[in-house]
């Protein structure tokens, strides 16, 4: 009687057993396609990646950029005169005082003579 009882509870974890086996196996193919998938993506971004900088390259060519700018562009060379050093420059002027008696707009003026707030 006690064999019996083993031997049906070993087969039915030798079945419980393949049959979690069998779903394993197949949820790893699974996976791999996925993983395959996702590499073959990873390799056609870098391909683009690679074919956008060498365009970038190409676009940026200084002889290329040089025609642009002088078709679009109305650049004339700098002449000595127009280099100046800090010293020549126009200073600011000091005696900026802002305008406080204009009222402020929105929320930024409500409460500030009648806050409770101390």
């Amino acid at each position: 009687m006690f064999l019996k009882v083993v031997n049906t509870v070993l087969v039915t974890a030798t079945l419980a057993g393949a049959v979690y086996l069998y779903n394993v196996k197949y949820e790893v193919a699974a996976y791999r396609t996925h993983l395959k998938t996702l590499e073959n993506q990873v390799v056609a971004e870098g391909e683009a990646i690679n074919d956008l900088n060498a365009e970038w390259s190409y676009l940026n060519r200084p002889e290329r950029l040089k025609v642009l700018a002088g078709r679009y562009l109305a650049l004339e060379p700098v002449h000595a005169e127009q280099i100046v050093t800090m010293e020549n420059l126009p200073g600011r002027t000091r005696d900026f005082s802002p305008d406080l008696s204009a009222p402020l707009g929105g929320y930024a003026g409500i409460g500030s003579a009648t806050s409770r707030i101390q």
